[in-house]
């Protein structure tokens, strides 16, 4: 989960954990990347598209793809205007708006995962 705002990121990392999921948590680009290329078990990036620095998230996404081509995307964002119009932007993954409720994250991300909606098992 990379985004700039910590309450952001914190409250979608708090959603997803007690959704059931394992999730890293990343305050830039440039962490999110170097996190991916470390941990070969990440196979979800859900990033923020505006973010400051040199990676924003469509830059992340693609950076992050060239490293695990296997990698599943989901954008999040507040601003309207960074949503592509159908044959524009990257198209490599869905997008879900901020604010978004914790079903809908959820939703979102089992839907990528092929994964049946519900609560998921800890094992």
């Amino acid at each position: 989960m990379v985004d700039d705002h910590e309450g952001t990121r914190e409250a979608a990392c708090a959603v997803l954990q007690k959704a059931g999921f394992t999730v890293s948590a990343c305050a830039s680009g440039e962490e999110g990347l170097l996190t991916i290329a470390r941990d070969p078990s990440i196979g979800l990036l859900i990033t923020d598209i505006v973010m400051p620095g040199r990676l924003n998230g469509w830059r992340l996404a693609e950076s992050s793809k060239a490293l695990r081509e296997s990698l599943r995307v989901i954008y999040i964002t507040a601003v309207p205007s960074m949503v592509p119009r159908p044959g524009q932007g990257p198209g490599l993954g869905p997008l879900v708006p901020k604010p978004c409720t914790p079903a809908q994250l959820i939703a979102s991300v089992q839907r990528v995962l092929g994964l049946s909606p519900g609560p998921r098992r800890r094992d």
